[in-house]
């Protein structure tokens, strides 16, 4: 943009393992009668995708400002967990920071 501004964009996708998804998405029998949520299995596949835009402002050669956002929205059986829907399956982050090189 600018000597003194850099942009930056990520893009990301994660996939579960079915250890991993059954683990933090599905509901079984025992969590089932604990919570009341219906029993759910969820299976190993694609579980999110993300977009993380920035921009780090150089205050001189050493130190720097950064801030950005992130959005990442959940897909497949992570989208569809019982879980989620107490919940919700757009997640927003955002960060600020000062930044020392040398």
């Amino acid at each position: 943009m600018s000597p003194k501004v850099d942009f930056t964009l990520g893009l990301s996708a994660s996939f579960g393992s079915s250890d991993y998804m059954e683990t933090y998405f599905g509901v079984d029998a025992e969590d089932s009668f604990r919570s009341r949520l219906p029993r759910f299995n969820a299976n190993s596949g694609m579980r999110d995708f993300s977009i993380t835009p920035g921009l780090v402002y150089h205050l001189n050669k050493s130190w720097h400002l950064g801030a950005g956002v992130r959005y990442m929205r959940l897909i497949g059986d992570a989208e569809d967990s019982p879980v989620v829907e107490v919940g919700d399956e757009n997640q927003w982050m955002a960060g600020l920071g000062v930044f020392y090189s040398w």
